[in-house]
């Protein structure tokens, strides 16, 4: 199954009309695999005191963006390392600006092109000097390993592909 959505992405570039679809499909699965990851409070729904919802943040920063659907997974792999490494634990205060980092991250790692830290700061709704201090934060407790295994990413694959799947 993984092939087909592998597929999918090298169909499906920035200029398709699909594009769109695919991105928001992908960013729902995001928002829902973070959602798994936040310790909630008693009230069980994710809504931070600034009034962010993770899935609605999350489509927000991609249609700001132009970016490759890789771009996407890796930002959760590298959301995964933060949280595995159990120096970082996701909260319904935080979950959004340390997802941006780890977008902001893959952006850099994996896209041609990209704006600067100030660009993101402004669309993510955090000021740059705290998403510097985060940037360099999360490169820290990660080891600043950025790349990705091919086993690892089609790992990631299959596990949204049979998410994605399910969603069309």
């Amino acid at each position: 199954m993984s092939s087909n959505l592998l597929d999918l992405f090298s169909i499906i570039t920035r200029n398709h009309k699909d594009y769109k679809k695919l991105m928001n499909i992908l960013c729902i699965i995001i928002g829902e695999t973070i959602e798994k990851l936040i310790c909630f409070d008693d009230e069980r729904i994710y809504k931070n005191k600034k009034g962010k919802n993770i899935k609605n943040y999350i489509k927000n920063l991609i249609n700001k963006v132009n970016l490759e659907p890789s771009t996407l997974i890796l930002s959760t792999i590298y959301l995964d390392r933060l949280c595995n490494k159990g120096k970082v634990k996701l909260n319904i205060n935080n979950a959004c600006e340390i997802f941006l980092i780890c977008l902001l991250l893959a952006i850099k790692f994996n896209e041609e092109y990209f704006e600067n830290n100030k660009f993101y700061s402004k669309i993510g709704g955090i000021n740059n000097k705290s998403l510097n201090q985060l940037e360099n934060q999360v490169l820290r407790i990660i080891n600043f390993n950025l790349y990705v295994y091919e086993d690892q990413f089609e790992s990631y694959i299959n596990q949204f592909s049979e998410l994605f799947f399910n969603c069309i």
